[in-house]
């Protein structure tokens, strides 16, 4: 049962699109683990995905341990230092897990038609919407999504038509 328990959440390692990985630092020995993680998220092909260090348990720490430690996720990318049990840095880690998601989105710049409104559905959904304006000919919409919904919406692009005179912020007409 631990076997198939381990493979599911191996399974799901690969899916992910961030990890987030929550390191125990009352624990002494750590760092030796992370590296461990890192390791074995490596050998599963896996090592170069956006990961969330999430440094826990930081009320176990004596002070300057874990001032120290929150000094060092403030200048490190994808690090919050927290502890889970009084809830300090989740809110911290819920920016970090944002930004990660949110840095693997693509701009897009669109006027999608009317007739289309599945695909306005799915960039409100899955994506960032910076800017939208309803037009004659469609909604206008200026923001991110992930790589494969813009590949799918590339024929909208405003870009391809080459006409952007009548969109907000054109310096164009």
């Amino acid at each position: 049962n631990l076997v198939a328990a381990f493979r599911a959440t191996l399974e799901e390692v690969e899916e992910a699109d961030v990890l987030v990985h929550v390191i125990d630092v009352s624990n002494p020995s750590w760092e030796k683990q992370e590296r461990s993680v890192r390791s074995v998220l490596s050998d599963m092909g896996v090592g170069d995905k956006p990961i969330v260090r999430v440094l826990n348990k930081i009320d176990l720490l004596d002070e300057d341990d874990a001032e120290y430690l929150k000094y060092e996720a403030a200048f490190s990318d994808n690090t919050v230092a927290v502890s889970a049990l009084y809830g300090d840095g989740m809110e911290d880690f819920v920016g970090a897990v944002e930004k990660a998601l949110n840095d693997l989105l693509v701009p897009i710049e669109i006027v999608i038609p009317y007739s289309m409104g599945q695909e306005l559905s799915a960039v409100h959904e899955h994506g960032v919407v910076e800017t939208i304006d309803y037009q004659t000919d469609g909604t206008y919409v200026l923001g991110r999504v992930p790589p494969p919904i813009a590949n799918r919406l590339e024929r909208y692009s405003v870009a391809q038509t080459g006409d952007n005179s009548s969109f907000p912020g054109s310096s164009d007409g």
